[in-house]
């Protein structure tokens, strides 16, 4: 039977290892997951549309036919006129449209972590879960031995039927809740296909991945380099800015240059016409409207800063508590091997059955702790380490 329980334990640690990375389903999930194919299309026509009204207006023709009240002969006109900005504006809406395709881009790539982070956290959902359902099944093959062992000895006359009924109930308590796990466990793995884009995609996994925990100022100095909401906030004031001085080029007057002609049955008067827009009214207070808006996204950008810090130190400190509290479990639980002197005693008759299963139950309990500060641990490390997602 020990040997049983060896090579099933080999076989679960062979597909494991042959089950993706983690870094293959984050993979597959950038590449099939619905939501970041739609945010992609609409990536695109957000960029396109920031590169509209960069260009001149469209040109204007007209064209005028003009008889005489008398009949004694007709006037015709046409003109070809085209309104053109003062050159400055078109810069300025140049740098300002390439602005807004950076902060498009980096919106997407906020999308795009959030996705890659939820997929992440269901996979280490899935690692908790493989591993207890490895867990639960050894125990109900456990009790369920111990129960059949019990019965027998009952019909045997050996012990109460209290310590059987005892049993039993542990039975039934342990079927379930590898039931449970089981059921959980399915439901888990439809959520990573859900994120796959409705493909199936294997997760075997037993072991969490390897993860370092860095220091304050490390992390610190990583975050403000690569948190995409950190760069939005930064496009944004940017963005502020420009558009003051976009503000600023509309009360620049605007030019219209074109070619005009009118004829009589006299004469015929053909030249150029010239014209100047001077804005007195319609931009009335969009420079201050420009100037109030880039001192908000000042005041946000600096607010954010301060969110982005005080959030990454709780994540910080919750990460570590975990990490502590997980620590201290798994040596305890190592150094103190209470399942063989459990079984040992109750082989020698030390303790009854009832006295066993209690103990065993507080052991269990113990052990589920430890690996659910594990599966704490890494979520918290993920939640910290988001910006190191791609």
């Amino acid at each position: 039977m020990k040997r049983l329980y060896i090579f099933i334990a080999l076989a679960i640690a062979f597909f494991s290892a042959q089950s993706q990375t983690l870094e293959d389903i984050l993979t597959q999930v950038a590449k099939n997951n619905k939501q970041l194919i739609a945010a992609e299309q609409q990536l695109q026509a957000q960029m396109l549309s920031n590169k509209t009204g960069l260009t001149p207006s469209d040109p204007e023709v007209s064209f005028g036919r003009m008889p005489a009240k008398n009949g004694g002969g007709k006037k015709t006109a046409w003109s070809v006129s085209q309104e053109i900005d003062f050159p400055t504006l078109y810069f300025a809406r140049t740098k300002l449209a390439k602005l807004k395709n950076e902060q498009a881009s980096v919106q997407f790539q906020m999308v795009r972590q959030e996705i890659m982070l939820e997929t992440k956290t269901t996979f280490l959902q899935l690692v908790y879960l493989n591993k207890m359902q490895q867990v639960y099944q050894q125990r109900f093959s456990a009790i369920e031995r111990l129960t059949q062992s019990l019965e027998k000895r009952l019909k045997a006359g050996d012990i109460s039927k209290l310590e059987v009924n005892k049993a039993r109930l542990q039975y039934i308590k342990s079927k379930n809740t590898l039931k449970q796990n089981s059921s959980q466990l399915t439901k888990t793995q439809l959520e990573l296909t859900r994120l796959n884009g409705g493909k199936d995609i294997e997760c075997n996994h037993l072991f969490f991945p390897e993860a370092e925990l860095l220091q304050h100022d490390a992390i610190w100095n990583e975050l403000q380099e690569a948190d995409w909401l950190l760069r939005s906030s930064v496009l944004e004031e940017k963005i502020a800015r420009k558009q003051t001085s976009v503000a600023r080029n509309e009360y620049l007057p605007s030019i219209t240059i074109g070619v005009e002609s009118e004829k009589t049955p006299d004469e015929q008067f053909t030249g150029p016409r010239v014209g100047l827009r001077i804005p007195l009214w319609a931009k009335k207070n969009t420079i201050k409207a420009a100037k109030a808006n880039e001192r908000y996204q000042e005041a946000m950008l600096e607010s954010y800063q301060m969110e982005l810090k005080n959030q990454m130190e709780q994540q910080l400190n919750e990460a570590q508590s975990a990490h502590n509290a997980m620590q201290e479990y798994q040596q305890t639980l190592a150094a103190l091997d209470n399942k063989a002197i459990l079984d040992k005693s109750l082989q020698l008759g030390h303790i009854n059955t009832i006295e066993y299963l209690r103990e065993l139950e507080w052991l269990y309990s113990a052990n589920d702790e430890a690996i659910q500060l594990e599966l704490n641990f890494h979520i918290a490390l993920a939640k910290l380490y988001r910006y190191k997602l791609k």
